[in-house]
């Protein structure tokens, strides 16, 4: 079960040695804040947002180095609502219990410290894994306005149930929600220990509906991120004419590709994924699969056992070796490409609005993703949770008051600072000792960035991972530092070492080569005390 978490009644003197910004002092209105959380993208997925970061190089702060401690949706969520790391939130996994199901501490988040400081909360999309597998109705504490899609619909593109405030509306194919929500219902009220049995059974609950039943329907018009869009824009409308600053939390699935779907087709290739609205399909269907230097590795000596190429390729499993995965991967090329695209139009619609009511100038607005994502890196395909660097590199950009304009920022940082951030600049008291720390300063002057951020995996993906899907998705915890990535497995011992300037594609495993061993002692030391580190101690 979760771990509780202690609630700590933070001093309010802390948060002025968090550098708050003007934006935040007595003499100004407090800023709203707009935080826009993509779902599974990479920061290479930037190329196919020429808007937003047109917006942010202008008028904010690019961050370059931003890194999430915990790369898996559901814990690095949980991090941006609590500003600690997931051995402190206790939020460890994307399955029941140890999801939101069980998380103990779930009303004590940022949401509520911020309502309590006098502000109006919503939220819009995807909020954690497991909401909505035990009860659909329930509002947590912290939010006024509640849209938020209901596990597992969440990462389906165009067919989705929603809990508005605390009614239920749906858009798309009723049938194919229905036998998606059955299903999500098994899953919040088992423990997860066979990931076949999963699929398995999964598959039956639409081998009934007649063919062809690869997906629900796709309707433009329920295209899931511009619905959620459009909940948050009136959201952030109505708070042109309220005295009270707004906080919005716009959380589209974007870039996840379509899980359910796909696995009930057996994980076989389903086209496009994710599906994405028609304008957008011929920007992208020729679109050609990157396949940079870590793409189809092919020296895996280095690198634990279980990432090892099988002798014998299954052409027929679901998670196959890269050559015979190319189609597949290409497909989720082209639909995050696309979702991208998509989602950089909504966010060009938020601006414009946001600027014709009169409230961009003082709106915090914060871009970034939960995770990124491995596209046959390393024999990958298709995976995050490990602590490559395209599973743990992911986009931040920041503008509004008290926010640098123009600049591109190479300070080292982490999502576990996300909310401290947010904190200094609302004038917020957090209740609990957060492991972050406001990023005003650092924007200001980067040398008072991090020397390095907190990796860790807690706990296994599946817990009993047998040999699919992803086998090696095991424990391990580490740390990123500018020049160096160390990660240690816990179930095997095994160690990775990189140089990051000499070798940013994680090709040569220095581990066990012993002209490093006192680099490895280093890091591994590093590493250990900031596993068990709490509040302040995280933040080196």
């Amino acid at each position: 079960m979760i771990r509780s978490t202690a609630l700590v009644f933070s001093v309010v003197a802390t948060i002025t040695a968090l550098a708050l910004p003007a934006a935040a002092s007595a003499k100004v209105a407090k800023p709203n804040v707009l935080v826009v959380m993509t779902d599974d993208m990479s920061y290479d997925n930037l190329k196919f947002m020429p808007k937003t970061s047109a917006f942010f190089k202008k008028n904010g702060t690019s961050f370059t180095k931003n890194y999430v401690s915990y790369p898996l949706c559901c814990p690095a969520r949980t991090t941006f609502l609590t500003g600690q790391l997931a051995h402190n939130h206790g939020v460890d996994s994307v399955f029941s219990p140890d999801n939101y199901i069980g998380w103990e501490t779930k009303d004590n988040n940022m949401a509520a410290w911020l309502q309590t400081g006098g502000y109006r909360t919503g939220v819009s999309g995807k909020y954690l894994n497991g909401y909505g597998e035990i009860s659909q109705t329930e509002v947590p504490k912290g939010w006024d306005d509640w849209q938020v899609s209901i596990d597992e619909t969440t990462i389906d593109a165009f067919n989705v149930r929603y809990n508005r405030n605390g009614q239920l509306v749906e858009y798309g194919d009723p049938d194919w929600i229905s036998r998606t929500q059955a299903f999500s219902e098994v899953v919040g009220h088992q423990l997860i220990l066979d990931y076949p049995g999963l699929v398995s059974n999964l598959f039956s609950f639409f081998m009934s509906r007649p063919r062809p039943w690869t997906f629900g329907t796709t309707v433009d018009a329920n295209y899931t991120t511009s619905v959620e869009a459009a909940t948050a824009r009136q959201f952030m409308a109505a708070g042109a004419n309220s005295k009270k600053p707004w906080f919005q939390y716009y959380t589209p699935p974007s870039q996840h590709r379509e899980d359910i779907a796909e696995q009930a087709n057996a994980g076989q290739d389903i086209g496009i994924n994710p599906r994405i609205p028609s304008k957008y399909i011929p920007k992208v269907e020729n679109l050609k699969l990157p396949r940079p230097k870590a793409f189809a590795e092919k020296d895996m000596s280095d690198k634990r056992k279980v990432l090892q190429p099988p002798t014998t390729p299954n052409d027929d499993s679901p998670e196959c070796v890269v050559k015979q995965c190319i189609q597949k991967l290409t497909h989720y090329y082209q639909g995050r490409a696309g979702a991208s695209l998509a989602l950089d139009d909504e966010i060009a619609k938020m601006i414009a609005e946001l600027k014709a009511s009169g409230q961009l100038s003082n709106t915090l607005i914060i871009f970034t993703s939960d995770n990124g994502w491995l596209m046959g890196q390393h024999n990958i395909n298709g995976n995050k949770y490990l602590p490559y660097e395209e599973s743990i590199h992911v986009p931040l950009m920041i503008a509004g008051p008290g926010v640098p304009k123009g600049k591109t920022n190479s300070a080292l940082v982490a999502n576990v600072d996300l909310s401290p951030t947010i904190v200094a600049a609302t004038g917020a008291k957090p209740l609990r000792k957060t492991d972050g720390m406001s990023l005003f300063s650092v924007m200001k002057n980067p040398s008072k960035g991090r020397s390095a951020v907190p990796l860790e995996a807690t706990r296994k993906l599946f817990v009993k991972p047998g040999n699919f899907p992803n086998p090696e998705d095991t424990p391990y915890y580490g740390v990123r530092t500018k020049d160096w990535m160390y990660a240690k497995y816990l179930e095997t011992g095994d160690q990775e070492l990189y140089d990051m300037v000499r070798d940013p594609a994680q090709m040569n495993n220095l581990a066990k080569k012993s002209a490093y061993a006192k680099q490895l002692a280093a890091m591994s030391k590093l590493a250990l005390q900031l596993k068990r580190c709490k509040g302040k101690a995280c933040v080196r």
